[in-house]
């Protein structure tokens, strides 16, 4: 898991780096072997050389049946990605909503019932990519003395044992090379480590297989997320930017340079707290709320919306109100966020910036109107509303394009992880 790791998002990754590991591994299972062996058995092990290198190499096929599957708060997204003669194509995509619910048991036997219904409705068959985590993972930056790529995994390992005091008995542990840094005159390598228990992983594993699926790999949300745009997509965009996940029950913010994930911290906000507020402030039913918060958004805040002459007068106090109740948390939102980024520009980087390039927003609280232009204000930066299939061929004879367009943020984590390869 680490070996492989090492070379996903690295700077100066190529189609060499990409392969490196397993092809090491093959060259030392297959090659570096006794020589006592009979000459039958050589050709054998050449013929296991030549077809191992072979499925490397080539890239994937239509028929992977590989799924990112995304078990929300709010709803169950599942998608597959396949690669045709128009590239990246959107072959299946199935979206269940859970009834709103801020009881977490509920909510976790409601998303169990739905995804038994929704596979067995539609006898989806493959291997799954899900998301792992929320609070359960652990991602963090650090910075070990510059050394040979061998040795790294045993530093990364002794770093989260010694320093980051992580059990790794108990504990899954990968991360990612994300570049050299020279501070002071010291060399060092920059690595993201993850980290998330090992009962977690199981508990996964033996949840999806009950499903008759096959578990092929976990990630968790912030890495996926980057996934689903990729690394040309992501500098294309600036230097550094900043990436807002907004989900209904969790959200992360990442800080991208170069198109490479460095930093995520989870947020303290939700959607769901968002709705809670609108409850609690409007005196309004859940459902209500809900509806409210994404009728409405922030257009009652009058420095964002253009005036509307023609809306009642309980109209516009209604929309001041859903307003007023989000605000709290928006702010709280905004502050977790400049706080992230300048910890890391403080503490863990040798950027000169003040600002980011760009700003990216995703998932379902993307979608609350006028959220963007409350961000852009607050950062003093472009905001984009992000679309994970605007890269991916999308059949209109199938899909429903204008439907995927209008919800797409909240299709992001499911997209990224339907993309991804390997992992845990």
């Amino acid at each position: 898991m680490i070996e492989e790791a090492k070379f996903k998002n690295n700077n100066s990754a190529s189609l060499q780096d990409k392969f490196l590991s397993p092809v090491k591994k093959i060259f030392k299972e297959v090659l570096l072997r006794p020589s006592d062996v009979s000459s039958t058995s050589a050709s054998k092990q050449k013929k296991s050389l030549l077809s191992s290198l072979k499925e490397l190499l080539t890239p994937p096929s239509t028929n992977q049946n590989i799924f990112g599957l995304d078990i929300g708060t709010s709803s169950i997204k599942l998608v597959q990605i396949v690669r045709s003669k128009s590239g990246l194509e959107l072959a299946n995509l199935w979206i269940e909503e859970i009834p709103l619910s801020l009881e977490q048991d509920k909510n976790k036997a409601i998303a169990t019932e739905r995804l038994k219904e929704m596979i067995s409705s539609h006898k989806i068959q493959g291997r799954i990519i899900s998301s792992i985590g929320g609070h359960t993972v652990n991602i963090q930056a650090i910075k070990i003395p510059l050394m040979p790529e061998e040795e790294i995994a045993k530093a990364v390992a002794w770093e989260a044992r010694d320093e980051l005091s992580i059990d790794l008995k108990t504990t899954a542990i990968d991360y990612i090379v994300l570049g050299h840094t020279d501070k002071a005159g010291t060399k060092q390598i920059e690595v993201l480590v993850i980290t998330v228990p090992r009962v977690i992983v199981s508990e996964l594993v033996g949840a999806i297989s009950e499903l008759g699926l096959v578990p092929y790999a976990f990630e968790p949300p912030p890495l996926a997320v980057v996934e689903a745009f990729g690394q040309d997509e992501l500098k294309a965009q600036g230097h550094v930017v900043g990436l807002l996940e907004l989900g209904a029950g969790l959200a992360n913010f990442s800080i991208i340079v170069d198109g490479v994930l460095h930093f995520t911290r989870n947020m303290p906000i939700t959607c769901n707290a968002l709705t809670q507020d609108i409850v609690d402030y409007c005196n309004v039913d859940l459902v209500t709320a809900e509806k409210l918060k994404n009728e409405y958004g922030l257009t009652g805040i009058s420095e964002f919306s253009e005036a509307d002459e023609g809306a009642h007068d309980n109209t516009r106090d209604q929309r001041l109100r859903v307003a007023q109740a989000m605000n709290f948390k928006l702010e709280k939102l905004v502050s977790s966020m400049d706080h992230t980024f300048k910890f890391y520009l403080h503490q863990l980087s040798n950027l000169t910036v003040s600002s980011f390039d760009k700003i990216m927003l995703s998932g379902g609280g993307a979608l609350i109107k006028d959220f963007d232009k409350f961000i852009s204000k607050r950062f003093m930066a472009p905001v984009e509303v992000v679309n994970p299939f605007k890269k991916i061929h999308i059949n209109e004879a199938k899909f429903d394009r204008k439907y995927l367009d209008a919800i797409s943020p909240r299709f992001t984590l499911s997209v990224g992880l339907a993309l991804r390869k390997d992992g845990f």
